[in-house]
C-alpha cells in the first residue's frame, strides 16, 4: 500500500457530508448542482485549476418511457384479435424505444421529456514538465431514481421481470405478424363486438394469446418501474467521486512534502452530471473536448459503485451497450491490484447497464471502469434503491481503490 493513514477517513467523510447535507441528487437537479459545488470547493484546495461546464439533456427520457412502452404492449395484446397490424406497430415501437434508449443509451425520445441543465465539474493538476498524456479519474455526481421493480424483487428477479417484458413484446410482435399474414379477411378492424367468439375460435392462436396475457400479468409491476424520487446514492456514486477526490488530495500532499508529482502526466479529476440519465453528461463533455483530446493521449479511469471490499474488480466489457474497454488498461489495473498490491480483485463484464467509461470506449478512447460491488451474485439490495446509504460502504474498499489509482498513475507516468 502506497498510502499513509487518513485517506480512508477523508473519503468516507466526504461521502457522508454530501449525503447528509445534500441527500439524493436527481440528474440535472438543484441537489446535484450543490454536490458539484461541494466537489469544486474541495478541488480548489488540491488542483491547479478548476472548471464547470453546463450540459443540457432530458434526464427522465432514459427510463421515463418504460410505463408508456408497457401500455403499448398491453394495448397490442388487446388488439391482437381484431387488428394485428395495430398490435405489430405498437410492439415494434415499444421494442425500438426500449432497445435504443434503455439498451444502447441512444437519445431517441428525449425531446418528449422535460429539459434540464446539469454541470460537469473538474480540476486539472499539471505535471512538472510538458504534458505528454492526460489521465482522467472520474465519478458521477447524480444518484439514480429508485428502480421499484429491482427494489421489490431481490436478486436477479427484478432483472428477469424486466427481461420478460421485453421478450413478451417480441413474442406479441412475431405472433401478430404471423396472424396478419395468415388470417382470412381484413386484418384492419376496430370491431370488438365478436371479441369473445374470436378468442374461442382462435385455434392455436388462442393458446399463444393466453401466454401473452399470462406474461403481461407477471410483468404488471413494470408499469411502476420508476420511482419519482432519487436514492441517496452513497455507493452509486459518491464513492467514485470521493476516490477521485482522494487522488487530488494525495498528489497535493505529496507535492507539499516533496514526494511524487507526475512528471509528464496531466491529471483531471471529474465529477460528471447525468450518468444516471443515460451517460448524457459525459457525452456532452466529450462533444466539447474531443478536438483537444487529439493533442496528446487521454485515458479514463472511471470509478463507479464502490462498497464491497470482497468484490473489487475492473470491467473488460459492458455488454448491453456494446463497449469493450482498452485491454492494456484493464491488464495494467488488474496486475497492479491483484499481483503488485495483493488485493482480491477480478476482471469482470457488466451484462446490463453502463458506466461513463462506455461512452469513451465506444468512441475509440482508452478507458475502463473500476467497481466494488457483487453484481455476479445478483443485484445488490442497495443498487438503485433507497438502501444506497453510506453505512453499506466498507471504507477499506475506498482505500484500496485509491491505492490502485495512485499506483497506476505512478506506473503510467513512468512509461512516458
Amino acid at each position: 500500500m502506497v498510502l499513509n493513514s487518513g485517506y480512508k477517513e477523508f473519503m468516507f467523510g466526504f461521502i457522508k457530508k454530501v449525503v447528509d447535507t445534500v441527500g439524493p441528487r436527481e440528474s440535472g437537479g438543484a441537489e446535484e448542482k450543490r454536490a458539484g459545488l461541494m466537489l469544486e470547493e474541495e478541488l480548489k484546495k488540491y488542483c491547479d485549476s478548476t472548471a464547470k461546464e453546463d450540459a443540457t439533456y432530458h434526464p427522465r427520457a432514459f427510463v421515463g418511457f418504460i410505463p408508456y412502452a408497457m401500455i403499448a404492449i398491453y394495448l397490442s395484446i388487446v388488439f391482437f384479435w381484431v387488428n394485428p397490424l395495430i398490435s405489430s406497430i405498437l410492439c415494434a415501437a415499444a421494442l425500438a424505444v426500449t432497445l435504443t434508449e434503455f439498451g444502447r443509451y441512444i437519445e431517441v425520445v428525449d425531446l418528449l421529456f422535460p429539459k434540464r441543465v446539469g454541470t460537469n465539474v473538474y480540476g486539472r493538476i499539471k505535471p512538472k514538465e510538458e504534458i505528454k498524456q492526460t489521465v482522467v479519474f472520474s465519478g458521477h455526481l447524480d444518484s439514480a431514481y429508485q428502480f421499484n421493480v429491482w427494489a421489490w424483487f431481490k436478486g436477479y428477479w427484478g432483472v428477469i421481470i424486466t427481461a420478460l417484458a421485453i421478450v413478451n413484446a417480441l413474442f406479441v410482435l412475431v405472433i401478430s405478424l404471423i396472424r396478419m399474414v395468415t388470417m382470412e379477411g381484413p386484418f384492419w378492424s376496430f370491431n370488438f363486438g365478436n371479441y369473445m367468439s374470436l378468442i374461442a375460435s382462435g385455434g392455436v392462436y388462442r393458446y399463444l394469446w393466453y401466454i401473452m396475457v399470462a406474461v403481461g400479468v407477471v410483468t404488471l409491476p413494470m408499469l411502476f418501474f420508476l420511482n419519482r424520487r432519487s436514492v441517496p446514492g452513497a455507493a452509486d456514486n459518491m464513492s467514485g467521486i470521493a476516490i477521485s477526490l482522494g487522488v487530488a488530495k494525495y498528489l497535493d500532499d505529496e507535492k507539499k512534502k516533496g514526494g511524487f508529482v507526475p512528471k509528464k502526466t496531466e491529471v483531471l479529476i471529474m465529477g460528471v452530471t447525468g450518468e444516471e440519465a443515460g451517460l448524457r453528461g459525459m457525452r456532452r463533455w466529450l462533444d466539447r473536448h474531443e478536438e483537444e483530446m487529439k493533442e496528446h493521449p487521454y485515458m479514463l479511469i472511471n470509478i463507479d459503485t464502490v462498497f464491497d471490499f470482497e468484490a473489487m474488480g475492473v470491467i473488460e466489457k459492458e455488454v448491453s451497450i456494446g463497449a469493450k474497454h482498452d485491454p492494456e488498461l484493464v491488464d495494467m489495473i488488474y496486475n497492479i491490484a491483484a499481483k503488485d498490491l495483493g488485493y482480491k480483485f477480478k476482471r469482470t463484464d457488466l451484462p446490463f447497464g453502463a458506466t461513463d467509461a462506455a461512452e469513451w470506449s465506444r468512441r475509440g478512447h482508452r478507458a475502463t471502469n473500476m467497481l466494488a460491488a457483487p453484481f455476479d451474485s445478483g443485484l445488490p439490495p442497495n443498487y438503485h434503491t433507497f438502501l444506497d446509504t453510506y453505512d453499506k460502504i466498507d471504507a477499506r474498499s475506498l482505500e484500496a481503490m485509491l491505492d490502485i489509482c495512485i499506483t497506476f498513475l505512478k506506473k503510467i507516468d513512468s512509461q512516458v
